[in-house]
């Protein structure tokens, strides 16, 4: 009967050990996807980033010609009123 009882213990303890396992090689998985998506994440953050700088200088670029144009346009209207 003690020998019926240890070899019970033994298979529970074996199905314990498989758990575990399993249970860390999902955790591992996760782990790894999660890190993944971190990656993927700062990628796509710094392409934005990247394309948001190069928007800015273009605006910047097109302000600066619309300003020179403005001051074309207006500079011989203001000498005749000078």
């Amino acid at each position: 009967m003690e020998l019926l009882g240890l070899s019970k213990f033994k298979l529970q303890l074996l199905a314990l050990i498989a758990e575990a396992r399993d249970i860390r090689g999902r955790e591992r998985s996760a782990r790894e996807e999660l890190q993944l998506s971190i990656q993927r994440r700062e990628q796509i953050e710094a392409e934005y980033t990247k394309k948001l700088q190069e928007l800015q200088a273009e605006i910047s670029s097109h302000e600066e010609s619309q300003r020179r144009l403005e001051d074309k346009v207006l500079s011989p209207h203001l000498k005749r009123f000078s």
